[in-house]
């Protein structure tokens, strides 16, 4: 088979690299003259900070690096403003609502106007009024005033009936995205789309953000670069589609995790996509979809690593590297992409295995053993597994 180039394999998923400065997530990298750990990363000042979404893994207090490029601390699982993270955020306004109060009055309103747990939470708890209005309790003198909201009191209710995609205001003013009811940072993922059967970028195609439909989408333009702005959560996936192509899909990407990501992802031509079917013996058929993979082998490896089968798919069929059409006798390969054809629609656990190799997925998926979605019409994007 004459070999085509194929941008495929430099184009998908696998492709990514996390953003960030001189260590990469999740390896160790150097910072002067030591090494900075697991997911974090050397800053201007030469010392380790920890990198955006990474504060889960972190004691309180620990310096982190936030989306909009200024540090803070970490605090209870997330990347707080020094001086909020150095508060209870909000709930010293709650607080305040009862104790002005006599102590038979004041007692009732205090207890109920405690709020510390609001600024926390990004919620309502430190919303002082309920403690205010408890404290007229009793016979007592008058009750206390009613606390204010702490800060970052509103950063929950902001997205408690807004669409998920929707533009919400972060405590620090920032304007964050809403997603699942919470007011999320906001990262950037770039890249350039291009053809799955050539290194050619495709103009034109739209990019938009999965599962978020009042997230703004964008366009892809000269060479296939874009640029588009999601959520700060652990699966975010994206749809590419273009009048002539094949939609594409991604796996979850965890971006709380790995920050910004650079990604080129292919499209396919509709007519190379039914010749690739023609190749591999299969009709295609609209109602199912496929799934592309990215398997990569050790270096100096020359057994062949080789994808699991799944039911309700037609494959794997594999292509190597620099190829653009399948190998229909092939059973594994050392560098290329594994395809399943005429998926029905659904999720499915990709598997691989080596004769002496571990195989795994590898990062900015969310999960190495996520389950990856087919839609009918569309070629999910599953990232890489590589046996090493």
């Amino acid at each position: 088979m004459a070999a085509r180039p194929l941008a495929l394999i430099g184009l998908m998923l696998g492709g990514i690299a996390a953003g960030g400065g001189a260590c990469t997530a999740p390896t160790a990298a150097s910072c002067g003259d030591r090494f900075c750990p697991s997911r974090t990363s050397c800053a201007d000042d030469g010392k380790c900070v920890v990198d955006i979404g990474a504060c889960s893994k972190f004691e309180d207090g620990s310096e982190c690096r936030r989306s909009d490029g200024t540090r803070g601390a970490c605090l209870t699982g997330s990347c707080q403003d020094s001086g909020q993270a150095g508060s209870t955020s909000g709930g010293s306004g709650g607080a305040s609502g009862g104790t002005a109060g006599s102590a038979s009055g004041g007692t009732t309103g205090g207890s109920a106007g405690v709020g510390a747990a609001g600024g926390a939470t990004g919620g309502s708890a430190g919303v002082g009024a309920t403690g205010g209005s408890a404290g007229l309790g009793a016979t007592g003198g008058v009750g206390g005033t009613a606390g204010t909201a702490g800060s970052g009191g509103s950063t929950s209710t902001a997205c408690d009936s807004a669409v998920d995609g929707a533009s919400c205001v972060l405590p620090s003013s920032a304007t964050g995205m809403c997603s699942s009811g919470t007011c999320r940072t906001v990262t950037t993922f770039s890249g350039a789309i291009g053809r799955a059967d050539a290194p050619v970028g495709v103009n034109g195609a739209l990019v938009a953000l999965r599962n978020h439909p009042g997230a703004p989408a964008t366009s892809s333009g000269a060479n296939g670069a874009y640029q588009i702005s999601v959520p700060s959560i652990a699966d975010v996936s994206l749809r590419i589609a273009k009048s002539g192509f094949v939609p594409s899909v991604t796996a979850p990407i965890d971006v709380a995790t790995y920050g910004a990501v650079t990604s080129a992802l292919p499209i396919a031509a509709v007519n190379y996509w039914l010749g690739f079917h023609s190749a591999a013996g299969v009709t295609r058929d609209t109602t199912k979809g496929s799934i592309v993979l990215v398997l990569d082998t050790k270096l100096g490896e020359t057994d062949l690593s080789t994808a699991g089968a799944l039911t309700g798919c037609a494959g794997p069929f594999y292509t190597d590297k620099g190829e653009s059409l399948p190998d229909p006798q092939a059973l594994g390969l050392l560098r290329g992409t594994a395809i399943w054809l005429n998926c029905a629609p659904g999720t499915y656990t990709l598997t691989a295995s080596h004769p002496s190799l571990a195989c795994a997925r590898t990062a900015p998926v969310a999960s190495p053993t996520l389950p990856v979605e087919v839609m009918a019409g569309s070629n999910t994007l599953a990232g890489t597994i590589t046996c090493e």
